[in-house]
């Protein structure tokens, strides 16, 4: 599980980012195809 925060205008994005790069994430989303 993953957790992220933005804001601004590309809030979405740095949030998204975020979540991903979590250390918490035990495999890669590389070559996924979505993300919830």
């Amino acid at each position: 599980m993953g957790v992220g925060i933005g804001s601004g205008q590309e809030r979405c994005v740095d949030a998204v980012r975020q979540a991903l790069n979590s250390p918490l994430l035990e495999v890669s989303p590389e070559g996924a195809r979505g993300v919830l």
